[in-house]
């Protein structure tokens, strides 16, 4: 009988979630897919049923996953800031003060508790760092913690769900020709089709 320490079981879940998560990603129906996204949605109901990965463990993933974030866009990060830098402002200043605004109604209006309806904004979000950071403004407090968990699970697959949507759905409602943009980008931007296909 095949006995799993408490390390080895912890990969197991991640690589099975990340496996299975891939694979619900591929799939696309009207060629709409969650991609990455479904990851999330699979470690959900890997949750749902118990699964429990250490603290130490998720910090990590999230450190990982910032720095894979930043090495993506790094290398046009300061270029696109000097174009569109006000206007990328405006529209997070926009974004941020909504949400804000809208956690703020919940929170008095619909009766939610702070923890729970932070959560739900930086699921709605769909922010991995807003949570990172959520969570350790309750770091004290391990039922926020777990309160802050609950409402961005709530709320990121709908998140998500619309974000994925939107994105993959709008350009074919506009009947954009998304290979002719990318083509002309590469053929502008040098090594933005390596860039992209990192992605």
């Amino acid at each position: 009988m095949l006995i799993l320490k408490e390390p080895a079981t912890t990969i197991l879940m991640i690589f099975s979630i990340a496996f299975f998560g891939y694979i619900l990603g591929r799939i696309k129906i009207c060629g709409i897919s969650l991609s990455t996204s479904a990851v999330f949605l699979v470690g959900l109901v890997f949750g749902h049923f118990g699964a429990e990965i250490p603290a130490s463990v998720q910090m990590t993933g999230m450190a990982i996953f910032m720095a894979a974030v930043g090495l993506s866009a790094g290398s046009s990060f300061l270029e696109r800031m000097k174009k569109n830098g006000i206007s990328y402002f405006i529209i997070c200043m926009c974004t941020g003060i909504t949400g804000s605004l809208i956690c703020l109604a919940l929170i008095w209006g619909a009766k939610i508790e702070m923890p729970v309806a932070i959560g739900m904004m930086t699921g709605a979000f769909t922010s991995s760092p807003g949570f990172a950071a959520a969570k350790e403004a309750v770091s004290a407090s391990a039922d926020a913690m777990t309160r802050v968990a609950a409402g961005y699970g709530i709320m990121y697959p709908f998140g998500a769900l619309f974000k994925v949507l939107f994105v993959q759905a709008i350009p074919k409602f506009l009947h954009a020709d998304m290979e002719h943009s990318l083509s002309t980008v590469c053929r502008l931007q040098p090594g933005f089709e390596r860039r992209w296909s990192c992605l």
